[in-house]
């Protein structure tokens, strides 16, 4: 079972949904530009109060899928562990286009 055909059940959806979010047909095209790199003074739209609900009003997704009675779901069954490490290479001789 694929973890977003679980997140994307309407029973599930709700609990996952940004309750603040409006949809719209526009595009936010992000600038990847140096000059436009701003770093963060503070989390957005966040408050003592805020905070202080954060326990009671989130869901960790990542701790859900990790219970063991849930993991099986979503482990590859063709998966075997070994102790080899894939290093890609970075070379551009070894880039190559997919056709």
């Amino acid at each position: 079972m694929s973890l977003w055909s679980w997140v994307n059940q309407p029973e599930e959806l709700k609990n996952f949904k940004n309750p603040l979010f409006e949809a719209n047909s526009l595009v936010i095209w992000p600038s990847v530009a140096p000059q436009s790199l701003q770093l963060w003074e503070a989390q957005y739209l966040c408050s003592d109060a805020a905070l202080s609900m954060l326990p009671q009003k989130t869901m960790s997704l990542w701790s859900w899928v990790n219970q063991p009675e849930e993991l099986k779901n979503f482990k590859n069954p063709l998966f075997e562990a070994n102790s080899l490490v894939i290093w890609p290479s970075v070379a551009p001789q070894s880039l190559q286009l997919w056709e």
